[in-house]
């Protein structure tokens, strides 16, 4: 039984990265796949450049403390590999092996590629979760998943398509929990999830630190499984660890030297209400619609005709299917922490299109986290 399901996964997870790598063919080519490839990097006009220079220059700085100090790049102030976009999780990994590697090296393609696979792969673990009827509507329904339109425009920041760890945070939130070892297990594979998001972009660590809390929690009050202290352990144990390797790269320090807040930036780059179905010029079906400004682009969350279609078939599959309730009281912290979420990318300037409905007044610590996350759509 074990060897049919063993398997059954590899077979799931051929088809996924097939799927997967064509494409990614499609958006980027096989080429940029090949490490020693930095052409299609440095050869446009946008962030790629910077994203890999960051690299380039950190692999060739001596070993200092803090570890992601780079001296040599914006000289003579310098940066840290962790405000460069370069992906600090896989630059320090790399850098060890650095006498071995090619003078021209990158990993972004692995890495975009990677983005696209397991962005298959969790979408799949979720949805086979609640819908095991069929394997060819899971695969289509997945397809849709893989070539969301937000993670191809997100391409232009590598470390942004990391969408698979939200996807991760998800499907343990999902997870059932029915003793103490599986509550334990889950907890623990979710702090992995953060410290790798807190490697990789604090964009993505924002994302999904609130798992790290509601997963405790609904392990604690709606399963039963785990007890107050553990429940707050957990949450705990993982704010501490995130700051702990910021630290050690430098991306924070406790010196006040440097502020990472741009004042009176929150609200600038804020989520309009029609981003989920405004193509922004990247449909053959639908318009184009206005924002309030150009900066809202940073909100782009367009989902794309196949993922409308999966959502609407979805919503009416649950509602006339009396047999599956998938709305229980345990996904209350999950809506939530997703309506927090939104209400934060939206900011404190309401706008539909091209108007600003209304304004409001921001609590001073919103505000700072706002001003440090700035691109908050």
């Amino acid at each position: 039984m074990k060897n049919n399901i063993l398997n059954d996964n590899r077979i799931n997870y051929f088809i996924l990265f097939f799927i997967s790598l064509i494409t990614y063919h499609v958006v980027y080519g096989v080429e940029t796949l090949n490490p020693t490839n930095i052409n299609w990097l440095m050869s446009v006009y946008h962030d790629w450049g910077q994203h890999y220079l960051g690299w380039a220059y950190f692999r060739e700085e001596s070993w200092t403390y803090p570890i992601g100090d780079i001296q040599n790049y914006n000289n003579p102030a310098g940066t840290n590999i962790g405000l460069t976009d370069s992906i600090p999780i896989l630059a320090i990994f790399f850098k060890f092996f650095k006498f071995f590697l090619p003078e021209d090296f990158q990993y972004f393609g692995i890495w975009l590629l990677l983005c696209f696979f397991l962005n298959g792969l969790f979408s799949f673990k979720i949805l086979k979760l609640y819908f095991k009827e069929s394997k060819v509507i899971l695969f289509l329904s997945t397809i849709f998943l893989i070539v969301n339109p937000i993670l191809i425009y997100r391409g232009m920041h590598p470390a942004l398509c990391g969408h698979w760890l939200i996807l991760a945070s998800i499907y343990n939130y999902l997870l059932k929990s029915d003793n103490i070892n599986k509550s334990e297990k889950i907890n623990k594979n979710q702090i992995i999830i953060l410290l790798l998001s807190a490697g990789i972009n604090p964009y993505l660590f924002l994302m999904v630190v609130g798992f790290n809390f509601i997963i405790p929690f609904k392990h604690f009050y709606y399963d039963k499984t785990i007890g107050l202290r553990k429940a707050l352990l957990f949450p705990i144990v993982s704010i501490i660890s995130v700051l702990l390797i910021w630290f050690v790269i430098g991306m924070i320090t406790f010196n006040n030297d440097k502020g990472l807040e741009v004042v009176d930036s929150y609200g600038l780059y804020g989520f309009n209400l029609n981003n989920f179905y405004n193509p922004s010029g990247y449909s053959k079906f639908l318009p184009q619609l206005d924002w309030t400004n150009h900066h809202q682009y940073e909100g782009f969350a367009y989902l794309g005709i196949g993922m409308i279609i999966l959502l609407i078939t979805t919503l009416v599959f649950v509602i006339t299917n009396r047999e599956l309730k998938l709305i229980k009281n345990k996904f209350i912290p999950l809506i939530l922490l997703v309506i927090i979420s939104l209400l934060f990318a939206i900011t404190n300037k309401i706008s539909l299109d091209s108007k600003v409905i209304f304004e409001y007044p921001t609590l001073g610590v919103i505000k700072k986290i706002g001003n440090i996350f700035r691109a908050s759509g």
